[in-house]
């Protein structure tokens, strides 16, 4: 046999490449994944996200498969939406995967409970009008300044409106929200450095839980948020949402069903 044709074969048997390796877990995907979102789709934008930072591909297989499979169970995409991000970091002398749940994705989890008719969450500038009080007469007043420049962000609030009438809602201090994401082990990377808005509203909106009807997905998102996950072919896979209960477009529940509320 010719050297060439050694080389060939020996790169023919090489170890399988991170594409081989979601592709082949593809049937755990499917059973993770809500049926709004077909595991094609699924699969197709994780291939996007390594395309766009090779750095994933150098971090460790069991990181960045317990980061898509924690998307998976959370009904969340990967990718340009803002849902779900996967960031890669070094952390322990190798890289890995650190999952970060955006702003729009903790709205969504929120929303899916079926109790609320609205949330959101909005950064505040130092030029602002902005004044709250917590209490008995709780106030809340937010009034951007229109013209000239609002200065840098100072603080961030979310706030919840139930469908029977009552709300909710939170304010953080820019160090406050500095102060969790020091927490977590993306630290300032990935979405942080370039959306750090946005980030703040989701870290916002994510406090604001304590306040909100819960969810397993919910309690998963919590959990898995900004902390390396690790997940390897023959664990178990979890399924924490119950399809048929709500609206993933509205977040309304769908008539005539029965919520799993967990144990």
């Amino acid at each position: 046999m010719s050297d060439l044709a050694t080389t060939i074969k020996t790169k023919s048997a090489a170890a399988p490449t991170v594409r081989d390796t979601l592709s082949r877990m593809e049937g755990e995907f499917a059973r993770a994944l809500p049926k709004h979102i077909p595991v094609e789709r699924f699969l197709r934008l994780a291939f996007t996200e390594l395309s766009k930072t090779p750095r994933l591909t150098q971090c460790t297989t069991p990181s960045l498969l317990g980061a898509l499979m924690s998307a998976a169970q959370l009904g969340l995409e990967p990718g340009p939406l803002g849902h779900f991000y996967l960031t890669p970091r070094s952390l322990k002398g190798t890289y890995q995967v650190v999952p970060i749940i955006g702003y729009k994705g903790m709205v969504e989890l929120a929303r899916r409970s079926g109790q609320l008719s609205s949330i959101e969450a909005r950064p505040v500038k130092a030029n602002d009008l902005f004044e709250f009080e917590y209490g008995l007469t709780e106030r809340l007043v937010h009034r951007p300044l229109m013209d000239g420049d609002r200065g840098e962000t100072v603080a961030f609030y979310g706030v919840a409106k139930f469908k029977d009438g009552g709300h909710v809602f939170e304010v953080m201090s820019r160090a406050d929200v500095d102060e969790r994401r020091d927490r977590g082990a993306a630290g300032k990377s990935g979405p942080w450095a370039t959306d750090y808005d946005a980030m703040g509203s989701k870290t916002v909106i994510r406090a604001l839980q304590r306040w909100l009807p819960q969810s397993p997905e919910m309690a998963l998102a919590l959990a898995v948020d900004e902390q390396p996950q690790t997940w390897a072919p023959g664990m178990p896979v979890a399924q924490v949402h119950d399809d048929p209960a709500v609206d993933f477009s509205t977040g309304e529940v769908i008539e005539g069903t029965i919520i799993n509320e967990g144990p």
